[in-house]
Protein backbone atom coordinates (compact mmCIF):
# COMPACT_ATOMS: atom_id res chain seq x y z
CA UNK A 1 0.00 0.00 0.00
CA UNK A 2 1.17 3.74 0.27
CA UNK A 3 1.18 4.92 3.90
CA UNK A 4 -0.09 3.14 7.27
CA UNK A 5 -0.95 4.64 10.57
CA UNK A 6 -0.68 1.23 13.20
CA UNK A 7 -2.45 3.48 16.67
CA UNK A 8 -2.21 0.45 18.81
CA UNK A 9 0.34 -2.88 19.18
CA UNK A 10 1.05 -4.88 16.43
CA UNK A 11 1.71 -8.76 16.90
CA UNK A 12 1.91 -11.48 15.11
CA UNK A 13 3.19 -15.20 15.69
CA UNK A 14 4.47 -14.92 12.49
CA UNK A 15 6.41 -12.24 10.09
CA UNK A 16 4.70 -9.06 9.40
CA UNK A 17 5.58 -7.80 6.07
CA UNK A 18 4.83 -4.26 4.23
CA UNK A 19 5.49 -3.28 1.01
CA UNK A 20 5.09 0.53 1.32
CA UNK A 21 5.93 3.29 -1.01
CA UNK A 22 4.66 5.58 1.24
CA UNK A 23 5.09 6.13 5.22
CA UNK A 24 4.56 3.16 8.00
CA UNK A 25 3.58 4.99 11.14
CA UNK A 26 3.61 3.65 14.62
CA UNK A 27 2.30 5.61 17.50
CA UNK A 28 3.48 5.51 20.73
CA UNK A 29 0.74 3.13 22.16
CA UNK A 30 1.78 -0.20 21.76
CA UNK A 31 4.62 -1.81 20.15
CA UNK A 32 4.77 -4.20 17.21
CA UNK A 33 6.28 -7.85 17.84
CA UNK A 34 6.67 -10.44 14.82
CA UNK A 35 7.79 -13.43 15.91
CA UNK A 36 9.47 -14.48 13.26
CA UNK A 37 10.07 -11.41 11.24
CA UNK A 38 9.57 -7.43 10.10
CA UNK A 39 10.28 -5.73 7.09
CA UNK A 40 9.33 -2.55 5.85
CA UNK A 41 10.03 -1.73 1.98
CA UNK A 42 9.41 1.94 2.70
CA UNK A 43 10.48 4.32 4.99
CA UNK A 44 9.09 4.29 8.68
CA UNK A 45 8.28 6.87 11.74
CA UNK A 46 8.28 5.38 14.91
CA UNK A 47 7.37 6.14 18.57
CA UNK A 48 7.63 2.87 19.97
CA UNK A 49 9.50 -0.54 20.09
CA UNK A 50 9.75 -3.74 17.38
CA UNK A 51 10.59 -7.27 18.11
CA UNK A 52 11.18 -10.42 17.19
CA UNK A 53 11.91 -13.78 17.73
CA UNK A 54 15.82 -14.24 16.30
CA UNK A 55 14.52 -13.09 13.03
CA UNK A 56 15.74 -10.36 10.89
CA UNK A 57 14.12 -6.61 11.20
CA UNK A 58 14.70 -4.96 7.86
CA UNK A 59 13.84 -1.53 7.36
CA UNK A 60 14.30 -0.56 3.37
CA UNK A 61 13.39 2.82 3.81
CA UNK A 62 14.65 6.33 6.19
CA UNK A 63 14.07 5.34 9.86
CA UNK A 64 12.79 8.58 11.52
CA UNK A 65 11.99 8.40 15.13
CA UNK A 66 9.03 10.33 16.28
CA UNK A 67 9.20 13.48 18.75
CA UNK A 68 10.92 12.55 22.21
CA UNK A 69 10.93 8.89 21.68
CA UNK A 70 13.26 6.57 22.63
CA UNK A 71 12.24 3.20 20.90
CA UNK A 72 14.14 -0.17 21.01
CA UNK A 73 14.46 -2.58 18.10
CA UNK A 74 15.21 -6.34 19.16
CA UNK A 75 16.14 -8.59 16.38
CA UNK A 76 18.81 -11.70 18.24
CA UNK A 77 20.14 -13.50 15.88
CA UNK A 78 18.70 -12.67 12.88
CA UNK A 79 19.92 -9.13 13.06
CA UNK A 80 18.95 -5.69 11.93
CA UNK A 81 19.06 -4.11 8.79
CA UNK A 82 18.09 -0.12 8.22
CA UNK A 83 19.03 0.87 4.39
CA UNK A 84 17.73 4.34 4.94
CA UNK A 85 18.94 7.17 6.69
CA UNK A 86 18.33 7.34 10.74
CA UNK A 87 16.84 10.40 12.47
CA UNK A 88 15.21 12.02 14.91
CA UNK A 89 12.54 14.73 15.10
CA UNK A 90 14.08 17.87 15.54
CA UNK A 91 12.71 21.01 17.73
CA UNK A 92 11.47 19.86 20.48
CA UNK A 93 13.15 17.18 22.81
CA UNK A 94 15.95 15.26 21.56
CA UNK A 95 15.19 11.13 20.58
CA UNK A 96 17.33 8.16 21.32
CA UNK A 97 17.60 4.78 19.77
CA UNK A 98 18.53 1.33 20.90
CA UNK A 99 19.66 -1.47 19.02
CA UNK A 100 19.35 -5.24 20.35
CA UNK A 101 20.81 -7.67 18.09
CA UNK A 102 22.38 -10.85 20.06
CA UNK A 103 23.89 -13.24 17.88
CA UNK A 104 22.97 -10.88 14.45
CA UNK A 105 24.73 -8.15 12.21
CA UNK A 106 23.65 -4.85 12.57
CA UNK A 107 23.85 -2.77 9.32
CA UNK A 108 23.01 0.89 9.11
CA UNK A 109 23.41 3.69 7.09
CA UNK A 110 23.79 7.28 7.81
CA UNK A 111 22.93 8.04 11.50
CA UNK A 112 21.89 11.74 13.06
CA UNK A 113 22.13 15.02 11.68
CA UNK A 114 24.19 16.69 14.67
CA UNK A 115 20.86 18.34 16.01
CA UNK A 116 20.62 18.56 19.65
CA UNK A 117 16.60 18.54 19.47
CA UNK A 118 16.69 15.31 16.60
CA UNK A 119 18.57 12.17 17.04
CA UNK A 120 21.39 12.36 20.06
CA UNK A 121 22.10 9.23 20.93
CA UNK A 122 22.07 5.50 19.88
CA UNK A 123 22.86 2.31 22.04
CA UNK A 124 23.81 -1.02 20.61
CA UNK A 125 23.25 -3.53 23.56
CA UNK A 126 24.25 -6.71 21.97
CA UNK A 127 25.42 -7.60 18.16
CA UNK A 128 27.51 -9.62 15.87
CA UNK A 129 29.19 -7.54 13.24
CA UNK A 130 28.33 -3.61 13.30
CA UNK A 131 28.40 -1.47 10.32
CA UNK A 132 27.81 2.46 9.76
CA UNK A 133 27.67 2.82 5.65
CA UNK A 134 26.98 6.88 6.15
CA UNK A 135 27.53 9.27 8.03
CA UNK A 136 27.67 9.79 11.94
CA UNK A 137 26.48 12.71 13.40
CA UNK A 138 25.30 13.10 17.26
CA UNK A 139 25.60 15.81 19.84
CA UNK A 140 25.14 12.78 22.45
CA UNK A 141 26.35 9.08 22.98
CA UNK A 142 27.24 5.82 20.44
CA UNK A 143 27.38 3.19 23.05
CA UNK A 144 28.30 -0.72 22.23
CA UNK A 145 26.86 -1.80 25.73
CA UNK A 146 28.14 -5.17 25.61
CA UNK A 147 31.27 -5.80 23.58
CA UNK A 148 30.44 -6.93 19.87
CA UNK A 149 31.52 -10.19 19.08
CA UNK A 150 31.86 -9.27 15.33
CA UNK A 151 33.58 -6.42 13.46
CA UNK A 152 32.63 -2.95 13.98
CA UNK A 153 33.15 -0.66 10.63
CA UNK A 154 32.70 2.94 10.28
CA UNK A 155 33.14 3.56 6.27
CA UNK A 156 32.26 7.68 6.34
CA UNK A 157 32.57 10.59 9.00
CA UNK A 158 32.00 10.05 12.51
CA UNK A 159 31.14 13.16 14.68
CA UNK A 160 29.81 12.42 18.38
CA UNK A 161 29.32 13.92 21.92
CA UNK A 162 30.98 10.77 22.99
CA UNK A 163 31.88 7.18 22.18
CA UNK A 164 31.96 4.11 24.09
CA UNK A 165 32.87 1.38 21.97
CA UNK A 166 33.50 -2.42 23.26
CA UNK A 167 34.39 -5.20 20.48
CA UNK A 168 36.55 -7.01 18.45
CA UNK A 169 38.31 -5.50 15.39
CA UNK A 170 37.30 -1.86 14.43
CA UNK A 171 38.06 0.00 10.89
CA UNK A 172 37.83 3.41 11.14
CA UNK A 173 37.54 4.80 7.46
CA UNK A 174 37.17 8.27 7.67
CA UNK A 175 38.13 11.02 10.48
CA UNK A 176 36.23 10.65 13.75
CA UNK A 177 35.35 12.99 16.04
CA UNK A 178 34.05 13.68 20.10
CA UNK A 179 33.40 16.50 21.64
CA UNK A 180 34.20 14.31 24.63
CA UNK A 181 35.77 11.46 25.35
CA UNK A 182 36.45 8.33 22.84
CA UNK A 183 36.79 4.81 24.54
CA UNK A 184 37.29 1.48 22.67
CA UNK A 185 37.52 -1.57 24.28
CA UNK A 186 39.09 -4.08 21.39
CA UNK A 187 39.89 -7.30 21.72
CA UNK A 188 41.02 -6.99 18.31
CA UNK A 189 42.57 -4.55 16.48
CA UNK A 190 41.42 -0.97 15.86
CA UNK A 191 42.69 0.36 12.48
CA UNK A 192 42.52 3.72 12.01
CA UNK A 193 42.66 4.60 7.93
CA UNK A 194 44.89 7.32 6.00
CA UNK A 195 41.71 9.38 5.16
CA UNK A 196 40.63 11.66 8.44
CA UNK A 197 42.53 12.05 11.87
CA UNK A 198 40.69 11.21 15.32
CA UNK A 199 39.87 13.88 17.61
CA UNK A 200 38.72 13.02 21.30
CA UNK A 201 38.62 16.17 22.91
CA UNK A 202 38.58 14.89 26.75
CA UNK A 203 40.68 11.75 26.02
CA UNK A 204 41.16 8.78 23.47
CA UNK A 205 42.01 5.19 24.87
CA UNK A 206 42.11 1.74 23.38
CA UNK A 207 42.90 -1.16 25.52
CA UNK A 208 43.99 -3.29 22.63
CA UNK A 209 45.87 -2.90 19.33
CA UNK A 210 46.10 -0.08 17.50
CA UNK A 211 47.09 0.40 13.46
CA UNK A 212 47.46 3.80 12.46
CA UNK A 213 47.86 5.18 9.75
CA UNK A 214 46.29 9.20 10.35
CA UNK A 215 46.61 11.08 13.89
CA UNK A 216 45.29 11.35 17.12
CA UNK A 217 44.33 14.75 19.17
CA UNK A 218 43.23 15.72 22.46
CA UNK A 219 42.65 18.56 24.27
CA UNK A 220 45.18 18.39 27.23
CA UNK A 221 43.90 14.61 28.21
CA UNK A 222 45.53 11.58 27.83
CA UNK A 223 46.10 9.30 24.77
CA UNK A 224 46.27 5.70 25.90
CA UNK A 225 46.79 2.53 24.19
CA UNK A 226 46.64 -0.62 26.05
CA UNK A 227 48.38 -3.18 23.16
CA UNK A 228 50.63 -2.18 20.45
CA UNK A 229 50.90 0.34 17.93
CA UNK A 230 51.50 -0.16 14.61
CA UNK A 231 51.76 2.63 11.52
CA UNK A 232 50.74 1.76 8.52
CA UNK A 233 52.39 1.06 5.64
CA UNK A 234 54.47 5.17 4.91
CA UNK A 235 52.48 6.54 7.40
CA UNK A 236 54.08 9.36 9.52
CA UNK A 237 51.24 10.05 12.15
CA UNK A 238 51.47 12.50 14.98
CA UNK A 239 50.07 12.13 18.18
CA UNK A 240 49.04 15.11 20.26
CA UNK A 241 47.68 14.82 24.05
CA UNK A 242 49.09 18.44 25.43
CA UNK A 243 49.35 18.23 29.24
CA UNK A 244 46.84 14.83 28.94
CA UNK A 245 50.21 12.95 28.55
CA UNK A 246 50.40 9.86 26.09
CA UNK A 247 50.59 6.45 27.16
CA UNK A 248 51.72 3.26 25.12
CA UNK A 249 51.66 -0.09 27.15
CA UNK A 250 52.42 -2.04 24.19
CA UNK A 251 55.29 -2.40 21.48
CA UNK A 252 55.27 0.63 18.79
CA UNK A 253 56.90 -0.49 15.22
CA UNK A 254 56.40 0.00 11.60
CA UNK A 255 54.99 -1.70 8.37
CA UNK A 256 58.27 -3.67 7.00
CA UNK A 257 58.76 -4.37 3.52
CA UNK A 258 58.01 -1.03 1.71
CA UNK A 259 58.58 2.84 2.51
CA UNK A 260 59.90 3.43 5.66
CA UNK A 261 57.90 5.37 8.75
CA UNK A 262 57.35 7.94 11.32
CA UNK A 263 55.88 8.88 14.29
CA UNK A 264 55.40 12.18 16.38
CA UNK A 265 54.35 12.67 19.87
CA UNK A 266 53.53 15.87 21.18
CA UNK A 267 52.82 16.36 24.90
CA UNK A 268 53.12 19.91 25.77
CA UNK A 269 53.25 19.65 29.98
CA UNK A 270 52.38 15.86 29.68
CA UNK A 271 54.73 12.88 30.56
CA UNK A 272 54.93 10.44 27.70
CA UNK A 273 55.72 6.84 28.54
CA UNK A 274 56.63 4.29 26.31
CA UNK A 275 57.88 0.57 26.15
CA UNK A 276 59.59 -1.04 23.25
CA UNK A 277 60.25 1.09 19.82
CA UNK A 278 61.06 -0.02 16.72
CA UNK A 279 62.79 -3.22 15.18
CA UNK A 280 65.79 -1.82 13.64
CA UNK A 281 64.46 -2.60 10.36
CA UNK A 282 64.74 0.09 7.64
CA UNK A 283 61.61 -0.48 5.91
CA UNK A 284 59.53 -0.39 8.95
CA UNK A 285 59.63 2.58 11.98
CA UNK A 286 62.93 4.63 11.34
CA UNK A 287 62.28 8.54 13.30
CA UNK A 288 60.81 8.92 16.40
CA UNK A 289 60.19 13.06 17.36
CA UNK A 290 59.19 14.33 20.68
CA UNK A 291 58.11 17.39 20.04
CA UNK A 292 57.31 18.17 23.51
CA UNK A 293 56.94 15.94 26.88
CA UNK A 294 57.39 16.74 30.91
CA UNK A 295 58.96 13.31 31.82
CA UNK A 296 59.56 10.84 28.63
CA UNK A 297 60.53 7.49 29.58
CA UNK A 298 61.30 4.26 27.36
CA UNK A 299 60.35 0.91 29.62
CA UNK A 300 61.71 -1.44 26.53
CA UNK A 301 64.42 -1.65 23.84
CA UNK A 302 65.24 0.85 21.55
CA UNK A 303 66.10 0.11 17.94
CA UNK A 304 65.84 2.85 15.17
CA UNK A 305 67.86 3.13 12.20
CA UNK A 306 67.05 6.66 11.64
CA UNK A 307 66.89 9.99 14.27
CA UNK A 308 65.32 9.95 17.65
CA UNK A 309 64.70 13.61 18.42
CA UNK A 310 63.51 15.93 21.47
CA UNK A 311 62.70 18.64 19.43
CA UNK A 312 61.95 21.04 22.23
CA UNK A 313 63.15 20.55 25.62
CA UNK A 314 61.68 18.00 28.14
CA UNK A 315 60.70 19.64 31.21
CA UNK A 316 60.58 16.01 33.17
CA UNK A 317 63.29 13.68 33.04
CA UNK A 318 64.15 11.33 30.24
CA UNK A 319 64.76 7.43 31.26
CA UNK A 320 66.39 4.49 28.87
CA UNK A 321 65.40 1.53 31.26
CA UNK A 322 66.51 -1.11 28.39
CA UNK A 323 69.52 -0.92 25.27
CA UNK A 324 69.14 1.66 22.95
CA UNK A 325 70.58 1.47 19.03
CA UNK A 326 69.82 4.56 16.79
CA UNK A 327 71.29 6.18 13.39
CA UNK A 328 71.40 9.30 15.29
CA UNK A 329 70.26 11.44 18.48
CA UNK A 330 69.24 14.87 19.21
CA UNK A 331 68.21 15.17 22.85
CA UNK A 332 66.79 18.36 24.60
CA UNK A 333 66.05 18.25 28.20
CA UNK A 334 66.46 17.99 32.01
CA UNK A 335 68.01 14.59 33.69
CA UNK A 336 68.93 11.83 31.87
CA UNK A 337 69.04 8.11 32.99
CA UNK A 338 70.58 5.63 30.55
CA UNK A 339 70.24 2.36 32.18
CA UNK A 340 71.85 -0.10 29.80
CA UNK A 341 73.97 0.12 26.49
CA UNK A 342 73.28 3.72 24.18
CA UNK A 343 74.27 3.21 20.46
CA UNK A 344 74.23 5.38 17.58
CA UNK A 345 75.60 4.87 14.26
CA UNK A 346 75.71 8.47 14.14
CA UNK A 347 76.00 11.22 16.52
CA UNK A 348 74.62 11.62 19.82
CA UNK A 349 74.04 15.31 20.84
CA UNK A 350 72.66 16.01 24.47
CA UNK A 351 71.30 19.10 25.66
CA UNK A 352 70.72 18.60 29.40
CA UNK A 353 69.84 21.46 32.01
CA UNK A 354 69.95 18.82 34.86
Amino acid sequence: GTTYSVNNSFTTTGATSVTNSGLFTKGATGAIAAATGFSATGSVSLANNISTTNALIQIGGALTLAEAASPTLTAGSGGIVISGAINGTTGGSGESLTLNALGGAISLQAVGSGDSTGLTTLSVTNSAALSFGGAVNLTGALTQTNAATGSTTFSNTVALGSATLAGTTYSVNNSFTTTGATSVTNSGLFTKGATGAIAAATGFSATGSVSLANNISTTNALIQIGGALTLAEAASPTLTAGSGGIVISGAINGTTGGSSESLTLNALGGAISLQAVGSGDSTGLTTLSVTNSAALSFGGAVNLTGALTQTNAATGSTTFSNTVALGSTTLAGTTYSVNNSFTTTGATSVTNSG
